[in-house]
């Protein structure tokens, strides 16, 4: 699908030259994607008149979440690089306890910020007993179009404020674990002094051997 959106299947070849050990922080990725940034006319141009078929493959993979609308734009067949299109909601769409609530990953990221900006947080996330953990410094930046950044899969952030509008495009890594996690807390208590209760979100892959589970054999299952 990629070779129809010809800016991206460039910025994707250049991306796999750079797939192995992550030594810099993500600076070359980021670097890669800030170029990127000046060819946006190029890519609306190109999704307008994208064929059918290839839009169909593009839906194959794209999917819904509460903040956002994941485009997939390209999937590497063996480096694990994924690349995405957020289109992010309209506030009245947001669920903000959601959108407020510290998280980290299954995968490292570098995102870059095309249209639009939102207010990008990082949290330092320690924990605090069983299941528990506090926030223990918050670093809230606004981010506009053209600006960059790399999250780890152990980095913790949110992202809020987003003007309507607003989409990013962002470089995903293999994941390196089975599931993300998100620190719930009280909204009534500033949010550098937290304490809540984290919670682990697997992804609808990794729930197949559930989902056999829960239905069953089918020669278990009598007639109705």
């Amino acid at each position: 699908m990629a070779q129809a959106l010809p800016e991206v299947y460039e910025l994707a070849e250049a991306l796999e030259r750079l797939a192995g050990p992550d030594d810099d922080g993500g600076e070359h990725v980021r670097a890669a994607l800030a170029g990127f940034h000046c060819r946006l006319e190029a890519l609306r141009r190109s999704l307008n008149r994208l064929p059918r078929t290839a839009f169909e493959s593009m839906l194959v993979n794209s999917r819904e979440t509460p903040t956002h609308f994941k485009w997939n734009l390209y999937r590497g067949p063996c480096s694990g690089l994924t690349l995405w299109l957020h289109e992010y909601k309209p506030p009245d769409l947001v669920d903000a306890a959601y959108v407020e609530a510290p998280h980290n990953h299954r995968y490292g990221f570098t995102s870059l910020i095309l249209t639009g900006g939102y207010l990008h947080t990082r949290f330092l996330v320690e924990p605090a007993g069983r299941d528990r953990a506090r926030v223990t410094d918050v670093r809230p930046e606004f981010l506009a179009p053209g600006a960059t950044y790399t999250l780890t899969p152990d980095d913790w952030h949110n992202v809020t404020r987003a003007r309507e509008g607003t989409v990013t495009l962002i470089a995903q890594q293999r994941p390196t674990r089975a599931y993300s996690t998100s620190l719930s807390t009280p909204s009534d208590v500033p949010l550098g002094a937290r304490t809540g209760t984290l919670r682990h979100h697997y992804p609808v892959e990794a729930r197949w051997r559930t989902l056999r589970s829960v239905l069953g054999h089918p020669h278990e299952r009598k007639s109705q």
